[in-house]
C-alpha cells in the first residue's frame, strides 16, 4: 500500500485544519480539565473512587443535602426503603487494624456492605470477614438485615477466595462464618448479595444526582453540579467512552474517505523515520568528536574486553525492533583526559531518554560531574541516578521522542545544544 503524494497532501492538510479549530477553541477558554485526573489516576480506587462515593452518600456530608444522594443511591442498586435514611450513618475503611470495609452504611437495624473493587484483586476470605464483622460489631443483626454489595469495573462476582467458603446461589450468600474460632462459629443463610458495575450502576446513580440538582434554583448548588459533571468524565474516561470539549483526531477524521488508510500507512512508516532522524543526529555528534582536538574513538560493536559493556550497546537500530535489549542503545567515544585516565563520552537512549554524558573507565564508581557537562536546555540533570548498564554515569536527558521531534522541526537545534555541551565536555578533558 503506497500513498500517493495528493493522498499523503490532503491528509496533513485535514490535520493542520483540525488543529486549528482546536487552537481556536482553546483561545476562547475551551479545555478538558478534570480536578479529580489532575490531581489523582483515574482508576485511584480508594483516594477518587472510594472518597467522592462516600462524600456523596454520607447524609452529614459537607453537601448539605442531607440523605438525597443516599436516596438516590439505593433507588439505583435496587434497596429503596432498606436503610431508614433518617437514622443512616456512613463509614469509610470501617473495621479494625487488618479489616477495613470500603464502605458502610447502616440506621443501627439494617446494614449495608460496599467492597470497591475497581482494580484492586480480592482479599483471602474479605467478603466472609467483613459478614463476620458486622455480626460481631452491631450486636448480631439478622442476615435478612445485612446486604452485600460488590462493585467493580466489570466482575460478575467476588472470587471463591473473597468468599472464604461462602456460597454464592443465585444472589444469595449462605455459609459458615468464624470457621475456625469454636466458640464464634456460626451459620448465615441467604444474605442478599448484589453485583454492581461502575458503569452502568455508579454512572446511573451520577445522572440521578445530576438530574435532581439541575431542578435547584440555579446556582444554588453549581459547585455540587460541577463535581458530578467532573466524576462523570471520569468514569467515561475509564470506559473510554470520553467526549471532551476540544475534538479529537477521531471525531475529526470519523467518515473522511481513506482517512485510516492514510493513517496506518504514517503508523507503519514512523518507527523507520524515527529510527533515520536519530541515526543523523548520531552520525552528526561523531562527525563533531572525531573531528575535535580530542579525536575521541567511537567504539565498534566487536571491541573486546574491557571496552564489551559499551560495545554490546554500539547500536542505535533500536526502532525496528521491539526485542528486550533494544534500550541503552547508542555511540560510546573513548577519550583521555588530561591525566591520561580513559573515560567515554556517551550518546544514547534508555527505555525513555536520550542521554548525553560520560562514563568513566572503571563504569563502577559514580563520576562528579565538576562542571564538566554544561547545562543543556530543558534537560534534566541525570547525575545522581545510576544506570543499571553503566554505573558511573552522568548525564544530561530528555525524552528520546522529545529530542527527535525538535531535531526535526526546528532546524536541527537539539544538534546545537548538543555540540555546546559537548564542546564544553572536551575542553574539560
Amino acid at each position: 500500500m503506497t500513498l500517493s503524494e495528493k493522498e499523503i497532501k490532503d491528509f496533513f492538510s485535514s490535520y493542520e485544519i483540525y488543529k486549528a479549530v482546536n487552537d481556536a477553541l482553546a483561545a476562547q477558554g475551551v479545555n478538558n480539565y478534570n480536578l479529580f485526573t489532575s490531581l489523582l489516576k483515574k482508576n485511584d480506587e480508594v483516594r477518587l473512587h472510594s472518597n467522592f462515593i462516600y462524600s456523596m452518600i454520607n447524609p452529614n456530608g459537607g453537601h448539605c443535602q442531607g440523605s438525597k444522594f443516599l436516596e438516590l443511591y439505593l433507588d439505583t442498586i435496587g434497596l429503596s426503603g432498606f436503610i431508614d435514611v433518617s437514622n443512616a450513618r456512613t463509614f469509610k475503611e470501617k473495621g479494625t487494624k487488618d479489616l477495613r470495609i470500603d464502605l458502610l452504611v447502616h440506621d443501627g437495624e439494617h446494614y449495608l456492605i460496599i467492597e470497591n473493587k475497581l482494580d484492586a484483586v480480592d482479599q483471602a476470605a474479605q467478603i466472609r470477614r467483613y459478614i463476620e464483622y458486622v455480626k460481631e460489631s452491631f450486636s448480631q443483626p439478622a442476615d435478612s438485615d445485612i446486604k452485600v454489595v460488590y462493585l467493580s469495573k466489570n466482575k460478575d462476582k467476588p472470587s471463591k477466595e473473597s468468599l472464604g467458603g461462602l456460597t454464592l446461589t443465585t444472589g444469595l450468600l449462605s455459609g459458615d462464618i468464624f470457621p475456625n474460632d469454636v466458640t464464634k462459629k456460626d451459620t448465615v443463610q441467604d444474605i442478599q448479595y448484589i453485583n454492581q458495575h461502575y458503569h452502568n450502576h455508579i454512572r446511573v446513580w451520577v445522572e440521578k444526582c445530576l438530574d435532581y440538582l439541575s431542578s435547584l434554583p440555579a446556582g444554588n448548588c453549581s459547585n455540587l453540579l460541577f463535581a458530578f459533571q467532573q466524576y462523570r468524565d471520569v468514569l467515561d474516561m475509564l470506559f473510554l467512552q470520553y467526549k471532551g470539549t476540544l475534538m479529537t483526531l477521531e471525531d475529526h477524521f470519523s467518515g473522511k474517505k481513506g482517512s485510516l488508510k492514510m493513517a496506518m500507512e504514517i503508523e507503519e512508516g514512523l518507527p523507520k523515520l524515527k529510527n533515520n532522524l536519530l541515526r543523523e543526529l548520531f552520525e552528526k555528534m561523531d562527525d563533531k568528536v572525531s573531528s575535535s582536538r580530542v579525536k575521541g574513538n567511537r567504539l565498534p560493536s566487536f571491541a573486546s574486553k574491557p571496552k564489551e559493556t559499551l560495545a554490546q550497546h554500539s547500536d542505535i537500530q533500536f526502532y525496528l525492533t521491539d526485542k528486550k535489549d533494544r534500550v541503552n542503545k547508542g555511540f560510546f567515544w573513548e577519550v583521555q583526559d588530561s591525566l591520561g585516565n580513559t573515560i567515554y563520552i556517551v550518546l544514547f537512549y534508555g527505555k525513555t531518554l536520550l542521554h548525553l554524558g560520560i562514563v568513566d573507565d572503571s563504569l563502577q564508581t559514580p563520576a562528579p560531574i565538576d562542571g564538566r557537562l554544561k547545562k543543556i536546555k530543558d534537560w534534566e540533570n541525570r547525575s545522581s541516578i545510576n544506570n543499571n548498564q553503566f554505573k558511573s554515569l552522568i548525564s544530561w536527558a530528555c525524552p528520546v521522542d522529545e529530542a527527535i521531534q525538535l531535531f526535526s522541526d526546528n532546524d536541527r537545534a537539539i544538534h546545537t545544544q548538543l555540540n555546546d555541551a559537548l564542546i564544553n565536555l572536551l575542553d574539560s578533558i
